[in-house]
């Protein structure tokens, strides 16, 4: 296996985090002051400001545990991210954002000295610095886990890496600098997800209606955790609104005026409508059904066997393709090679002695049982006018 340093992706990260690291130092001669190096002399534009409150809440853990909550609730893992995203920005915002800008204050403990003394500052300076660090550590560590997972650099290595190129820049920059490489990220990320979402499309068959059809809303979810219920909706926009409101202070004082302030906040809710959350319930279209028939008959067993394949196969041929292409993205994903697409047929007896045939067909969800059933009457039909019968008998 060829080493992570000689890989072209390596080259490629490598080659961006330089990138950041050159924004800060650039930027650097900006800050001659606490007002510039915290609050960006008060001049940073609105849509800077607006996309940098958006992607300084936007974290690997989106295409993780993100991802795997969208695939395991659909709708309900879409709202949720509707009303802690885009509903929760815009409240948070609307109710905070031109008292932050009017406070003219260079960092939010400064707020608290000013409006509830020094020793209010300290204790909550303290508790600030835990829960930010014990933050900033979770996402360190799911952007590293992707980091290791795609480049197989070691998991510590990248953790520290990321760490330390991340902590220069800001230092060095201040909050310019933390602005402009949050606006440089989201034009990457923009152009990859404009890029990649029609090729994830393309691949899924029956495209976009495929998925939307796939989905359902239930509060709580069918699969998703006990937790996930009406009280966790309302729970998380309370939690959301209340945290941007009291802690993304920064980016709107930081903006020349009120109004641009109240702009922060709105481009931000906006930007949170077009969250790039990977979602894969399309996977659950198509399933492998099994199914058993018992029969006392006196019959010859191959013929049954024959008919009941031939039978599966012909009620499943008009998605034989569709089912064919699912099949294998499904082989793929799971690193396993799954029954199907074509049917199968196994012949075993029972304690009494009686035949017992086991049908398994790759079909799409929702005709699983009307097959089943279709396939049994049929055979039992078949059965009872003699047509699997012995050679003795015939």
């Amino acid at each position: 296996m060829t080493p992570f340093y000689l890989r072209t992706e390596f080259f490629i990260v490598v080659v961006y985090l330089v990138l950041m690291v050159g924004i800060g130092i650039a930027l650097a001669g900006r800050n001659r002051g606490g007002v510039d190096y915290f609050a960006g002399g008060r001049c940073i534009p609105w849509w800077v400001s607006g996309v940098s409150l958006y992607m300084g809440n936007f974290s690997a853990w989106l295409f993780t545990g993100g991802a795997g909550m969208i695939y395991k609730t659909t709708w309900y893992g879409l709202l949720y991210f509707f009303l802690t995203g885009s509903v929760a920005y815009f409240l948070g915002s609307q109710l905070t954002a031109v008292h932050w800008r009017r406070s003219r204050v260079i960092s939010p403990v400064e707020f608290t000295r000013r409006r509830f003394g020094t020793g209010t500052q300290q204790v909550l300076g303290a508790i600030t610095a835990v829960v930010f660090i014990a933050a900033a550590g979770n996402q360190l560590k799911a952007i590293s886990t992707v980091v290791h997972s795609v480049l197989d650099i070691p998991l510590v290595e990248a953790a520290v890496g990321i760490g330390v190129i991340v902590i220069a820049y800001t230092i060095v920059g201040g909050l310019w600098a933390v602005t402009i490489t949050d606006v440089v990220q989201f034009v990457v990320l923009l152009a990859m997800t404009l890029l990649l979402a029609p090729i994830a499309l393309s691949l899924v068959p029956g495209g976009l209606p495929e998925v939307l059809a796939s989905m359902d809303l239930s509060i709580p979810p069918r699969d998703g955790a006990p937790s996930h219920d009406l009280h966790f909706l309302v729970a998380g926009l309370i939690s959301f609104t209340l945290g941007v409101g009291s802690g993304q202070g920064p980016r709107f004082y930081c903006v020349p005026d009120e109004r641009s302030a109240r702009k922060v906040g709105m481009l931000a809710a906006f930007l949170f409508l077009t969250t790039p959350v990977r979602n894969e319930n399309f996977a659950r279209n198509y399933c492998i059904h099994d199914f058993s028939i018992h029969t006392a008959a006196e019959l010859d067993p191959s013929k049954a066997v024959a008919w009941l394949e031939e039978e599966a196969r012909r009620s499943c041929r008009p998605f034989e393709e569709v089912s064919r292409r699912y099949n294998a993205m499904i082989d793929r994903k799971l690193g396993v090679d799954v029954p199907g697409p074509d049917p199968e047929v196994t012949l075993r007896t029972t304690d009494l002695g009686h035949f017992e045939f086991e049908v398994l067909i790759f079909c799409p969800t929702r005709e699983a049982a009307k097959l089943e059933r279709q396939i049994t009457l049929q055979f039992l039909d078949k059965t009872a006018k003699g047509d699997f019968s012995t050679r003795a008998q015939a």
